[in-house]
Parts: structure tokens; C-alpha cells; sequence
């Protein structure tokens, strides 16, 4: 699901500095890993059985961007993918804070760290 498609409802939005943040990362994100997502961070993900079990079975991430290397996995490995739009509310108090530069910091080094540990993979 995705806040960013035609569609989409966004109940309460994020801060400006978040959502300013967000559109780097996503922008940072698909220029890297070769995507066109307008939003991987949006916590609704749905799979087919196949998909899941070839696809979690290859992650080696287990942090908050988690979905950025799945969905590079599944363009990796064929899988199709599609968006939809979801009803959305801004939860302040979320677990996932990025209320430090290194907090911030360390996603950039999660994201810049999927395709090297994914370089020895079998196709």
C-alpha cells in the first residue's frame, strides 16, 4: 500500500521536516537501488506465497528499511509488484524515531549496505 498514489487518503500527515526527509531517502533510495517507488515506508505489504518465502528468505536486513530490500529483491529476482492506495494516519509516537543525525546516519548505511551483501547471491 502506498500513501503516495492516486487514490491514497492521508488522515493526518507527517511533520514537514519528516515528510522532507522522507522524499530524500526515497529519493536516495531509488536512484540507488534502481527503483521508482514513491513510497517503500508505508507499512502495508502483501505477498503471494511464492514471492515471501523466496523473498524473506533471501533478506539480510532487520532494520527499519527492511522493505527497500525486499522490494529490490523482488525486482531482482522478477517479481511483479503493484501499489495501491491505503487510508493513512501519522502516529507521532511511532517506534521508528529519526530524531538524531545518527539515526539518520545509520538508514543511509542500511540502505548503501543491500546490494553488497546481496553481490554473492544465486539468481
Amino acid at each position: 500500500g502506498s500513501r503516495s498514489v492516486t487514490g491514497a487518503t492521508v488522515l493526518s500527515p507527517q511533520n514537514l521536516p519528516r515528510r522532507l526527509s522522507g522524499k530524500l531517502y526515497t529519493l536516495i533510495q531509488n536512484v540507488y537501488l534502481g527503483m521508482n517507488y514513491p513510497d517503500t515506508q508505508c507499512g502495508f505489504k502483501m505477498f503471494t506465497n511464492k514471492a515471501a518465502k523466496r523473498l524473506f528468505a533471501l533478506q539480510k536486513l532487520d532494520s527499519v528499511i527492511f522493505d527497500a530490500e525486499i522490494l529490490w529483491l523482488a525486482k531482482v529476482h522478477g517479481f511483479s509488484t503493484a501499489q495501491f492506495p491505503v487510508k493513512w494516519t501519522h502516529v507521532e509516537n511511532s517506534r521508528i524515531q529519526y530524531d538524531s543525525l545518527k539515526k539518520s546516519l545509520f538508514i543511509f548505511e542500511e540502505l548503501f549496505r543491500i546490494r553488497k551483501l546481496h553481490r554473492k547471491d544465486p539468481p
